[in-house]
């Protein structure tokens, strides 16, 4: 029986991965942190992370690439962690429609940077998208497209 982790599942353990610890500090000093810790710590978590799952899962060959899968997480759920980290900081989620309209623009990747700018995060951000060499070094079986997508596309549908 194979041990796969869904696509979703995936998504939303990379962005705990790497938010989560970030979120956590908040939440216990209600203050800023320093950037460095930040820098080494997110990316650290990640891969501690992404390891942890690699090592639990037996079949590779037909499961999706938690390298990938896991990376892209960490940039949908970019601008909801940053905003809950302002949150614990007492700003953020307190304006309503300003909340909504970050959260709905956050799913672009620049303005993921911007924010990530003003959070501290952005050196950590841009670490994370080391993870793809960790799909060609240690899950190159895995697949990225899903399989059913390639089948229909090579059948003509």
């Amino acid at each position: 029986m194979q041990r796969c982790l869904t696509v979703p599942r995936l998504l939303l353990l990379g962005g705990l991965c790497f938010w989560g610890p970030e979120l956590l500090i908040y939440a216990w000093t209600r203050h800023e942190t320093n950037a460095k810790i930040i820098t080494f710590l997110l990316p650290g978590t990640l891969l501690v992370g992404y390891f942890l799952i690699s090592f639990f899962r037996r079949a590779r060959q037909a499961c999706p690439s938690a390298a990938i899968y896991m990376s892209v997480g960490v940039w949908l759920l970019a601008s909801t962690a940053m905003l809950l980290g302002a949150t614990l900081q007492k700003a953020g989620f307190y304006t309503g429609v300003g909340s909504v309209a970050a959260l709905l623009i956050g799913l672009l990747p620049p303005y993921a940077l911007i924010m990530a700018t003003y959070d501290g995060s952005l050196f950590a951000l841009l670490l994370s998208l080391l993870m793809p060499l960790c799909h060609l070094i240690f899950e190159r079986e895995s697949w990225i497209i899903p399989p059913k997508w390639k089948l229909s596309v090579r059948q003509g549908r």
